[in-house]
């Protein structure tokens, strides 16, 4: 098992500001495939913790898209405006 870090694109019927929400996503897998396939599980199950639940759009985890993926667990040191 690696550590991944893996950096998704919100999909367009959950972001406010389509195109600029992402999220990053610390996981632990053993291949590239599986390691998008967890992040991108993990932030699905976060906005739509009962699958049962209408969603918009009959969405799925596999909606929010892969931008990147890096070996290790990587933290992002950007700072925000104020």
């Amino acid at each position: 098992m690696k550590l991944y870090t893996v950096l998704l694109l919100y999909p367009d019927y959950v972001a406010s500001n389509y195109g600029e929400e992402t999220y990053l996503a610390h996981v632990t897998a053993d291949t590239v495939p599986a390691a998008q396939e967890a992040a991108q599980r993990e932030v699905y199950t976060a906005h739509f913790p009962n699958p049962d639940d209408d969603t918009p759009g009959g969405n799925s985890w596999q909606d929010f898209a892969v931008l990147a993926v890096f070996e290790g667990h990587i933290n992002d040191l950007k700072e925000t405006a104020s």
